[in-house]
């Protein structure tokens, strides 16, 4: 598949999603939501996925923001639609039922950053910036990172970064949990596919349902957290993937994941 503003790949069984706006460095506009959403639709129904890595092309930037040049000539309703658009991506990243790895490999600001939110885990290159500056702007946030970033880092610390604008590098970003691991850029992309090669090793069927529950409790009490835990491994234990997981250990070989 091609696309204007993304450059999507398949090795292996894991989708790469490039954002690819050079002259913007990645900034987000209406062409880049679309094609990322539709490259997001193909790695769900391809059951030969099984994970999924965003990264930002080049070594600059993963996304630098929302297009302030095409945001300033939107009207009202113009703007509300993209922003809808950009929770779109959030709701596809959350119910494609694979592992959504973010390459953070440069300026992750404001809708960047906002999208590297979205993402399951993070991995980012040394040189690698965070921030949501749309306060000094005079804007607020989308995409449901008003939830995301506190979940990720607390509280206290997604206040500051989202009331201040501040931009912190990726050994901070690192140090409150932002980031799962800081590379050099050279090893960024190894790294991420290293990540998604561990989640291959896995059945299909229980990442799936693992994805799907952890999603699910973030927003539940601890008792219903734990009968909706108890009721998805019992439909994990009923699959054909479970079975064949089980003999493989008992048989000390590698299982033959069906993915059903």
């Amino acid at each position: 598949m091609e696309f204007e503003t993304v450059i999507y790949e398949k090795n292996d069984g894991v989708a790469i999603i490039k954002f690819n706006r050079p002259e913007s460095l990645n900034a987000i506009s209406p062409e880049l939501l679309r094609d990322t959403r539709a490259a997001l639709a193909d790695a769900k129904q391809d059951a030969s996925i099984r994970a999924i890595i965003l990264t930002g092309e080049g070594n600059r930037s993963f996304i630098a923001g929302g297009d302030i040049k095409l945001m300033e000539k939107m009207s009202l309703m113009e703007f509300k639609d993209f922003c809808m658009e950009i929770q779109k991506v959030t709701t596809d990243v959350r119910e494609v039922r694979k592992p959504v790895i973010g390459a953070i490999n440069g300026w992750a600001m404001g809708g960047g950053a906002e999208v590297a939110c979205i993402c399951d885990w993070r991995i980012a290159s040394e040189n690698a910036k965070f921030a949501f500056p749309e306060p000094r702007v005079g804007l607020t946030n989308t995409s449901g990172v008003c939830q995301n970033l506190s979940r990720i880092v607390g509280l206290g610390k997604a206040m500051e970064m989202l009331c201040s604008g501040v931009t912190i590098d990726a050994q901070e970003a690192y140090r409150i949990g932002m980031v799962n691991k800081v590379v050099s850029q050279e090893k960024l992309m190894e790294e991420a596919l290293k990540s998604a090669n561990e989640v291959k090793k896995c059945s299909p069927v229980a990442v799936r349902i693992a994805k799907e529950t952890t999603n699910a409790c973030i927003d539940i009490d601890m008792n219903s957290c734990l009968f909706y835990e108890v009721e998805a491994i019992t439909v994990a234990k009923a699959s054909d993937d479970c079975a064949e997981g089980l003999n493989a250990f008992v048989q000390k070989r590698r299982p033959a994941w069906s993915g059903k």
